[in-house]
């Protein structure tokens, strides 16, 4: 008998999955039960290649299907492979007394304190700490980067870059299970790394996100338990190991968990994901330049990603499961703070007209085909109709004192996403 449809009744939204245990399966049982997450299910490779492929090789063959893709000795052309030594970062002067965030604690807990030093200061601490540095490369450093040679096309590196983060700790790191709202590619100059993927067009419900505002999981990646997270013992898992000089493609909203091993820097660059859709291959550098750094580079902040259609439609398709009724579509938008707003009549009127507008066939219930028959007009429309609502509770909700924390605002341009991406690999 197939696990999943003995544990798994269905799904009322993605963020509320109903579960029953079978009487002739005892998940504490199933292999991976209290294991690290990876352990347990089948294991996939990851597929691999020597360098850089080309833009197009990358995006069609990768990009568009969504398929991960580890590149090996790619980031040896970069001038950081070389360079980059504690002794290089605090013998230059250049823009380093600037302020960095650091995470506090190696494993990851998105609930833990955020601590901020200057770049220098944390190089000379980091050995002795559990500081974890997660933040955007200092200007000063982004010249000894080159721009992944995939990357190097104009469309992406003048229009639909978010951001290049640097990751750097002395190893031990275990971030959280989640999924990221754009494309990454990541690029390690020092250490190891592993990371464990799971396809989300195979086990969408079954890895349950269930902090939706984060696009994460509250699992301990140490021991996952199968009796809270059942279709964890339906995964099927892509491994993969990174080596110092390696670079991993990781896809958008492909659910993953890193470790890192050894002292470990890494680099990855974020871009819009629609990007891929009009992308002009004849507008890319045929040959790789290595002279193309980061410092070249235009960035978006996250925030400039606004009432884009197609961004509040995939915000929805993310988080709306077909048969999602009136109430399921509130606590989709406000999660735990769905109580606070429920009985308020201004609101409710306002969220029934947006769901009248969802539900294009009047059923009552949304589905994906509701949502994928919209047009770019009526997504468009929802936009500008959420982001006036969010403004008008903001307003409304602190005079009166109450807290929300709504869960699709497109303002962030990205279900989930905080004024900042939440950093992690």
């Amino acid at each position: 008998m197939d696990l999943t449809m003995c544990i798994r009744v269905g799904s009322l939204f993605l963020t509320l999955t109903l579960w029953v245990s079978c009487s002739d399966i005892d998940l504490t049982k199933e292999p991976g039960h209290l294991k690290p997450f990876g352990t347990g299910g089948v294991n996939k490779p990851v597929k691999e290649m020597d360098g850089f492929p080309d833009p197009e090789n990358f995006f069609e063959n990768y990009v568009k299907p969504t398929k991960p893709l580890k590149m090996k000795g790619a980031a040896s052309i970069s001038k950081a492979m070389g360079k980059w030594r504690d002794e290089y970062f605090l013998s230059l002067d250049d823009d380093l007394d600037s302020e960095v965030k650091l995470e506090t604690k190696k494993k990851e807990n998105r609930l833990q304190a955020v601590d901020t030093k200057t770049f220098k200061n944390f190089v000379k601490i980091y050995n002795q700490t559990e500081h974890y540095m997660v933040d955007s490369v200092p200007p000063a450093l982004s010249i000894d980067i080159t721009i992944p040679c995939p990357l190097q096309c104009k469309q992406l590196t003048e229009h639909n870059f978010v951001d290049n983060i640097m990751w750097f700790s002395r190893g031990g790191t275990k971030s959280v299970v989640h999924t990221d709202s754009v494309d990454n590619l990541n690029c390690l100059y020092r250490g190891e790394k592993t990371l464990y993927f799971v396809d989300p067009s195979e086990h969408r419900h079954d890895v349950h996100i269930d902090y939706p505002d984060g696009t994460y999981s509250g699992m301990d990646v140490d021991a996952v338990d199968y009796t809270k997270y059942p279709g964890m013992a339906n995964v099927e898992f892509y491994h993969v190991n990174v080596s110092a000089g390696d670079c991993i493609y990781i896809p958008y909203i492909w659910v993953h968990q890193v470790r890192s091993y050894g002292s470990n820097l890494a680099v990855n660059v974020w871009w819009h994901r629609h990007a891929k859709d009009d992308l002009d291959y004849s507008a890319c550098n045929r040959q790789c330049n290595t002279e193309y750094t980061m410092a070249q580079a235009k960035f978006m902040v996250l925030k400039t990603i606004q009432h884009d259609p197609i961004e509040v439609r995939d915000d929805f398709m993310t988080y709306v499961s077909n048969d999602t009724n009136f109430e399921g579509f509130k606590h989709i938008l406000f999660g735990d703070d769905y109580d606070k707003i429920v009985n308020d009549t201004t609101y409710v009127r306002a969220f029934t007209e947006m769901f009248e507008m969802l539900d294009a066939d009047k059923d009552g219930l949304l589905s994906f085909t509701d949502l994928k028959t919209l047009d770019n007009e009526a997504w468009g429309t929802v936009g500008e109709l959420l982001q006036l609502l969010m403004e008008d509770m903001e307003e409304d909700f602190e005079a009166r004192n109450i807290d929300i924390d709504p869960d699709i605002n497109p303002d962030h341009g990205a279900a989930g996403d905080s004024d900042e991406m939440d950093l992690h690999d």
